[in-house]
């Protein structure tokens, strides 16, 4: 049985997105991927030294065009009897019954891709003449990092009216395969059992919260800011190179809670990062970058964002 890749499963599905809600082109996407290699790993050859370590436009199309990531097995795509193994049409495909492994995408999904496909051909095929320049691509600085906290995908960017706004998929994403339209009897017994022990543990973990915190009270630790990167940044004057390297280095994480409408943002200090800010520091007080007051924890001294 076909197992999902959990590093390279994301990322089938964030192709696929972007065929869809952003009708990009194969070579559009593979430009789009290739930024962050780490985050989007390239497919591996069955034979490793085919591997070009890179997304291309035959990559993401043979992404785009195998119905495997639905769950479904398919047979017949290629034409035996043809010279080259010529591809059928989709009509000739032979599908299974059942699913046979977890999928990556719906039908729905992988249906409306191909669509995309259409459309884009018959667009070329009706303009005739040289196509016209394409407009500059707008950059969203933020991609990679945004996830939504409903369903967890990667939000995409937008932009309306001059505003940048991210984005998810359309609510048809939002349901995983394989759950249940209407719950059975069995499942609302199920669902009510499982309340009640939540209910009794979130009980026994209250009261053992109460014990802790009489008997250890919490002491704020404001020397711990003076050990955090300090000054005011305007991001939007940074090369976008520099910025996706400063926020790699953090590991920034954002979450959007469309409920409460807000967006947790998450960094993470490392011991090297905290060591290389103490070495900065001790350059700034020798006088050696200037007179620069050294950070003592309070608000003005915390990373500010541009007004």
């Amino acid at each position: 049985m076909l197992v999902p890749d959990e590093v390279r499963g994301p990322v089938v599905q964030a192709i696929f997105e972007m065929r869809i809600d952003e009708r990009l082109g194969y070579q559009e996407i593979a430009d789009r991927l290739n930024v962050d290699l780490e985050r989007s790993p390239p497919p591996v050859a069955t034979a490793k030294s085919r591997s070009v370590g890179r997304w291309t436009y035959s990559s993401v199309r043979d992404v785009l065009c195998n119905p495997k990531y639905t769950g479904y097995m398919v047979w017949n795509r290629k034409a035996t009897s043809s010279a080259g193994g010529r591809s059928n049409p989709p009509e000739a495909w032979v599908w299974s019954g059942q699913p046979t492994h977890p999928g990556l995408v719906t039908i729905e999904v992988f249906t409306e891709a191909q669509r995309v496909a259409r459309d884009n051909v018959r667009s070329r095929s009706r303009s005739g003449g040289p196509s016209r320049p394409k407009k500059p691509r707008r950059v969203f600085v933020l991609r990679s990092y945004m996830t939504c906290g409903l369903c967890g995908r990667r939000m995409f960017g937008k932009q309306d009216s001059g505003h940048t706004y991210y984005v998810c998929s359309p609510k048809r994403a939002y349901l995983p395969n394989g759950n249940l339209k209407e719950p059975t009897p069995a499942l609302v017994q199920r669902v009510n059992e499982r309340a009640a022990e939540i209910a009794a543990d979130l009980k026994a973990e209250q009261a053992k919260f109460r014990e802790l915190q009489e008997a250890a009270p919490v002491r704020p630790a404001p020397e711990l800011l003076d050990l955090l990167p300090t000054g005011p940044v305007d991001l939007e004057l940074l090369p976008e190179a520099t910025l996706r390297r400063l926020l790699d280095v953090f590991g920034l994480k954002m979450h959007h809670d469309r409920e409460k409408s807000l967006v947790n943002c998450e960094v993470t200090i490392t011991s090297e990062i905290v060591g290389m800010q103490r070495v900065a520091n001790a350059v700034i007080g020798s006088g050696c970058a200037g007179s620069v007051g050294t950070p003592t924890g309070s608000a003005p001294d915390r990373l500010q964002p541009p007004p």
